[in-house]
């Protein structure tokens, strides 16, 4: 058996309960999660125990990053590692792990500095159409403030 003590946790609500499970090895929990998506039962949620302290980290990620327009989601991996994955990728990865508070503030100004970039990258190319669609009349403009400025 490569369990070691499986017993439920916390209250019965709507006849479901929480179940914690200590596996004999980690190489055993490893294959149990990625396993997971092939089980049959969409109702049983596989999630890491995690210490009060990652808890409110994974916390704290979500709701600093969730108002964000490029956030996605926020995990814990099978380590209890807390992950964030973003929709888009910024500085070239879509993954960011977070150890600390300090780590939440630096993907915040990452996801900000990344957002501006878009944002000055969009507004560059909507001034080029604009150039290359008044063209004829900016010419024309020019040439008769020539005609202007020459004739006084």
């Amino acid at each position: 058996m490569n369990l070691i003590r499986p017993h439920r946790i916390g209250p019965v609500i709507d006849n479901k309960q929480i179940i914690i499970v200590k596996f004999r090895s980690h190489n055993f929990k490893s294959r149990v999660y990625a396993s997971r998506r092939n089980c049959s039962d969409k109702k049983i949620k596989f999630r890491p125990s995690l210490t009060k302290k990652r808890e409110d980290l994974l916390y704290e990620a979500i709701r600093n990053l969730e108002h964000h327009d490029n956030f996605h989601y926020a995990f814990a991996d099978v380590n209890g590692t807390i992950k964030v994955k973003t929709n888009n990728k910024v500085s070239n990865k879509s993954y960011f792990t977070i150890r600390n508070e300090n780590d939440i503030a630096g993907l915040l100004i990452e996801l900000e500095r990344d957002s501006i970039k878009d944002e000055l990258t969009e507004r560059k190319y909507a001034s080029v159409d604009l150039l290359k669609s008044s063209d004829k009349d900016m010419v024309y403009d020019d040439a008769f403030c020539e005609i202007m400025l020459s004739d006084q």
